[in-house]
Parts: C-alpha cells; sequence; structure tokens
C-alpha cells in the first residue's frame, strides 16, 4: 500500500482487490485531465483481452480514433444493456440484428434522410439507383425523385421478377419517353400489349 500521510491512498493486493482512491491516472502523461489519461507520441492505445476470447483495441492516431476487435470476433455495439449494431469479423453490419448476412442488414422501421443511393458497381455510378427529394426541380416543388444515375443512363424499368417491364423510363437525348410493355419506346409515350 501507499500512503498520503496517515490515509491509504493506493493498494495493490494479488489476492483481493486493489484500488485507486481519489484523483486521475496518467500513463505516459504527468498531467492527465481524465480518470484514465493514456497519451503516447505514437499511437495511444489501450487493449482489454479475455483469454481465450476477444481483444478489444481503443486507439488515438494521428487523424483519426479507432475502436474494434484486434482478434478474429465480432464488435458489439450496446444501449440499455442491449445490442444494438453488430459489426461481424467480416464486416457485415447488423442494425436491429446480431447476425448479419449482407455488407448492411438493417432490421425494424427505418427513416433515411437526404438523397439516397444504392450502386449496383463500385467502380461505375452509372448503375447507381437514387432516391432524392428536391424542395425545387424542374419548375415544380417538393419533388420526390427516383432515378438512375449517370447521364448515359439506359433507363429505369418497373418489372416483376425478371420478365420485360411493365413500365420502361429513358431518355433519348432530347426528350423522355415511357414505354408500357415495352423496353424500347420510338414516341414520348408507347403502350405495346393486348388491349
Amino acid at each position: 500500500s501507499l500512503f498520503d500521510t496517515t490515509t491509504e491512498a493506493v493498494r495493490i493486493d494479488s489476492a483481493s482487490s486493489s484500488w485507486l482512491k481519489g484523483g486521475n491516472v496518467g500513463i505516459g502523461t504527468e498531467s492527465p485531465n481524465a480518470l484514465l489519461h493514456v497519451y503516447s507520441a505514437g499511437n495511444g492505445e489501450i487493449e482489454v483481452e479475455r483469454n481465450g476470447g476477444a481483444l478489444i483495441n481503443l486507439q488515438a492516431q494521428a487523424s483519426k480514433g479507432v475502436i474494434g476487435t484486434d482478434s478474429n470476433h465480432q464488435l458489439d455495439f450496446k444501449t440499455n444493456a442491449s445490442t444494438r449494431m453488430t459489426i461481424e469479423a467480416g464486416g457485415d453490419v447488423g442494425i436491429g440484428t446480431t447476425a448479419p448476412t449482407a455488407k448492411l442488414e438493417v432490421s425494424g422501421s427505418n427513416t433515411f434522410r437526404g438523397t439516397s443511393a444504392f450502386y449496383g458497381s463500385t467502380t461505375n455510378e452509372l448503375k447507381a439507383l437514387a432516391f432524392q427529394f428536391d424542395s425545387s426541380y424542374q419548375g415544380a416543388s417538393n419533388v420526390l425523385r427516383f432515378r438512375q444515375g449517370g447521364s448515359t443512363a439506359g433507363g429505369v424499368a418497373f418489372s416483376t421478377y425478371d420478365y420485360a417491364p411493365s413500365l420502361f423510363l429513358t431518355y433519348n437525348g432530347t426528350s423522355p419517353r415511357v414505354g408500357i410493355g415495352t423496353a424500347s419506346p420510338d414516341n414520348p409515350l408507347e403502350v405495346s400489349g393486348a388491349d
């Protein structure tokens, strides 16, 4: 034990509890400004590990902060003693589920604000599908846009399964065209099929 005058301030006991009574603790610094302050001229980090289990790493780098596992284990984020978000060891992220089966899986009700874009390719933005709300667009106010990205995009199709599109929206470079029952309308509106 260590004493401050006659009061025991620090106890280290391998067989029982160890503690520090009062004050902040600094590791790498003589002027800690929190209960525990870890400082390093390089990356400052703290690791928490279970024997044979997960290794959690908290790191302060020059331009960012990092938290995660340095072992082959998932990382869970909890509030009120319940897991709210999971990042699996392979990188899949689950919100509202602890067993995501895709890069992002969300279970429960969702609200999206701003433009939401979905890319069918990691290298070609022309394969994008975007849901966008504009307060003003083409002279109209408060417009919800459902569009395909890129000025050379072929069009947007509404269809069931892999069958020919029931509704196809396209642009030929000068004017928009709408096809019902056809994916290649030659007129501003073209309907193909039986009456």
